[in-house]
C-alpha cells in the first residue's frame, strides 16, 4: 500500500510540473493537423482529396526504409546520458532513408502515370529530411525538456497548416498542396535538428561497443516492426488502386480522426518514457489505463457520427464507422503502448522480447491484411475489415509481448 501511494505521489508531482506543456503541444499539433484535413476535405474535390491521401501513404510507405523505430533507441540511450547517440543514429538513418527515396523514384518511374512522376520525384528529395531530422523530438523527450519540445511543435504545426492552405487557395492543385505540407515539416525538422545538435555538449563517443549496440538495436527494432508500418499505409494504397479515390477519402478521414484521438493519449502517456528506467509500472497501472481509455473511447465512439458531419460535411458521413472502430479499442491501444514502452525503457530492458513481439505482431498483421483483401476485394465490407486490423494489432501486441517476456525470462 505504501508503495502504491509513493508511485501515485511521484506520478502526480511529475504531471504537475509537466502536464501543461505535454498536453498543450500535443493538442495543438493534433488540432491543427485535423484542421488541415477538415479544410482540404471541404474545399478539395473528393477525388482530388483521395489522391492527396494516396500520395501521403506512398510517402510513408517509402519512409519505412528509414529505421523509424530508431527513435526509441535514441530515447533509451539519451535518457541515461548517451546524447552522442543523436548524431550516430541520424547518420545511420540517413543511409537507409536514401533507399526509401530510391524506392519512391522507382515507383514514380515504373508504376505511376506520367503526370504523377514529378510528384514522386519531389517526395523522394524530401523524404530524408522528413524522416531523419525528427530526432530532435526524442532527444528533448529524453531530456524532459517539454517546454522547448512543445514550442517547436507549435512552430512546426503552424507552418504545416498555413503553407498548404495558402498553396491550395493560390493554385487549386492537390499535388502542390501536398508538397507544401511535406516540405514545410521537412525543412523545419532540419532547422530544429541542427539546433539540437549544436546544443549537445559531449558529442564524442567514449565507448565503440555502445555505438555498435545503438546501430544494431536501431536496425533490428525497425526491421522487426516494418511489416506493421507497411500495413498502416498499404491498406490505403490498395483502396486507391483497387476501389476508387472517393472511397479512400472517406476511409482515410475516419481513420485520421480516430487515430488522432488515440495518438493524443499515447503521446501523453509516452511523455514519461524518459523516466521509466527509474520507476516500476505495476499491474494496477495497466488496469487503470485500460479502464480510462476504454470509457473515453466508448464515449467518443458515440459522438463520432455528429463529429464527422460537423467537421467534414455530409459527404463524409460514412467515415464515422471507421473512427468508431478505432476509438472502441482506445483502452487496448493505450495498454499495448505503455507495456511496449516499459519493456524498452523500464528498469529491466527486454529487447529480445521486443524483437520477437514486433516480428510476430507485424507479420500477423500483414498476413491478415492480405487475407482480408483476398477474401473481401470487391465487397462493401472491405474497408470495415481493414479498419478492424487496428484493434487487432493492439490486442496481439499485448498478448504476444506478455508471452514473449514469459518465454525469455522463464528458468
Amino acid at each position: 500500500m505504501n508503495s502504491l501511494l509513493t508511485d501515485v505521489k511521484r506520478l502526480m508531482r511529475f504531471l504537475a510540473g509537466h502536464t501543461h506543456w505535454i498536453v498543450f503541444g500535443r493538442i495543438y499539433a493534433s488540432a491543427l493537423a485535423l484542421l488541415l484535413s477538415v479544410f482540404l476535405s471541404r474545399y478539395m474535390p473528393i477525388d482530388m482529396y483521395g489522391r492527396y491521401q494516396f500520395y501521403i501513404s506512398a510517402f510513408f510507405l517509402a519512409g519505412t526504409f528509414s529505421l523509424t523505430a530508431s527513435t526509441n533507441i535514441l530515447l533509451k540511450y539519451a535518457a541515461i546520458g548517451h546524447e552522442w547517440s543523436y548524431g550516430i543514429i541520424f547518420k545511420y538513418r540517413l543511409l537507409f532513408a536514401i533507399l526509401g527515396s530510391m524506392a519512391l523514384l522507382g515507383w514514380g518511374f515504373f508504376e505511376s502515370a506520367e503526370s504523377d512522376a514529378w510528384v514522386f520525384f519531389a517526395l523522394a528529395l524530401l523524404l530524408p529530411l522528413y524522416h531523419c531530422c525528427d530526432l530532435f523530438e526524442y532527444l528533448l523527450q529524453a531530456q524532459i525538456n517539454f517546454k522547448s519540445l512543445n514550442l517547436k511543435y507549435f512552430v512546426r504545426s503552424t507552418f504545416a497548416l498555413i503553407l498548404p492552405i495558402a498553396t491550395f487557395l493560390i493554385s487549386g492543385n492537390g499535388a502542390l498542396t501536398l508538397l507544401a505540407y511535406v516540405g514545410s515539416i521537412s525543412f523545419i525538422n532540419l532547422a530544429f535538428y541542427w539546433q539540437s545538435w549544436k546544443s549537445i555538449k559531449n558529442k564524442k563517443t567514449l565507448n565503440p561497443a555502445l555505438v555498435v549496440s545503438v546501430k544494431r538495436e536501431s536496425f533490428f527494432l525497425s526491421l522487426s516492426g516494418v511489416a506493421s508500418l507497411v500495413c498502416m499505409h498499404l491498406d490505403r494504397v490498395l483502396v486507391f488502386n483497387h476501389v476508387d479515390p472517393r472511397s479512400l477519402a472517406i476511409y482515410a478521414n475516419g481513420m485520421i480522426v480516430g487515430m488522432a484521438i488515440n495518438s493524443l493519449l499515447k503521446n501523453v502517456l509516452g511523455s514519461i518514457n524518459g523516466r521509466l528506467a527509474f520507476v516500476k509500472i505495476e499491474l494496477w497501472h495497466y488496469f487503470a489505463i485500460f479502464v480510462f481509455g476504454s470509457v473515453l473511447g466508448i464515449v467518443g465512439a458515440f459522438t463520432m457520427p455528429l463529429v464527422i458531419t460537423v467537421l467534414f460535411g455530409t459527404k463524409f458521413s460514412d467515415s464515422a464507422i471507421f473512427s468508431q472502430i478505432v476509438l472502441i479499442s482506445l483502452g487496448l491501444y493505450s495498454v499495448s503502448n505503455i507495456l511496449y514502452d516499459n519493456t524498452i525503457f523500464g528498469k529491466t530492458s527486454y529487447m529480445g522480447a521486443i524483437y520477437l513481439n514486433n516480428i510476430l505482431v507485424s507479420v500477423s498483421q500483414l498476413l491478415s491484411l492480405l487475407v482480408i483483401f483476398y477474401i473481401f476485394a470487391g465487397s462493401e465490407y472491405l474497408l470495415i475489415m481493414f479498419a478492424s486490423l487496428y484493434p487487432l494489432k493492439a490486442f496481439l501486441g499485448i498478448v504476444i509481448l506478455v508471452f514473449s517476456k514469459w518465454i525469455l525470462t522463464r528458468d
